[in-house]
């Protein structure tokens, strides 16, 4: 695993995962169904660098003849398809894609979340009465409406870069942090 998979893994926000269920409210019926988000996200990383690899390995062989050679001894190197960093952010992205789960993991999204919505929608309509800053009022409301959790695991994404103290780490990170966030959300802004 590389390295920097192992500095956000060993972040808070990364952390909080380990309790959170991945099945949800299934446990209660499935006690053995005790699989949870954070486990889940190591083995869709651990994957995500699978496919990487996998997709540089065919491409090369398949679209570069060079690589034949390569592998018979001669040192004429070939382009990848997918860069070391861009595999990278591959491996970041799936390991950071469920950040922005709550508990109970969907049904907090279906149950909990419109409620919120519900509530906040109320209360901003009483702050910013009819006529007042129209605009701004829609723009909070739209926002409130379209939350979702992908968009939420790259605002976490954002929050966790600050809790990595490897500078070198922080630093890719933070370079890729907009690449990173259209993997995890490519429906997003």
């Amino acid at each position: 695993m590389h390295p920097y998979l192992v500095r956000i893994i060993d972040t808070p926000e990364f952390q909080r995962l380990r309790y959170i269920r991945q099945m949800g409210s299934v446990y209660f019926v499935y006690p053995g169904a005790s699989h949870n988000r954070f486990e889940h996200s190591i083995g869709v990383a651990h994957l995500a660098g699978e496919l990487v690899q996998a997709l540089n390995r065919q491409y090369l062989l398949h679209e570069d003849p060079k690589l034949k050679a390569l592998l018979y001894g001669q040192t004429d190197e070939s382009k990848p398809l997918i860069t070391e960093d861009e595999g990278l952010c591959v491996q970041i992205a799936a390991l950071c894609h469920d950040l922005g789960h709550g508990p109970f993991s969907h049904q907090f999204d279906d149950l909990f979340i419109p409620k919120v919505v519900e509530k906040l929608s109320t209360e901003l309509e009483k702050e910013i009465p009819d006529g007042e800053m129209k605009r701004e009022k829609e723009t909070k409301k739209n926002t409130l409406e379209n939350w979702t959790h992908e968009e939420q695991s790259g605002s976490m994404l954002e929050m966790l870069i600050g809790n990595i103290s490897d500078t070198e780490c922080r630093a890719f990170i933070d370079t890729h942090k907009d690449f990173i966030k259209e993997l995890i959300d490519p429906r997003g802004e």
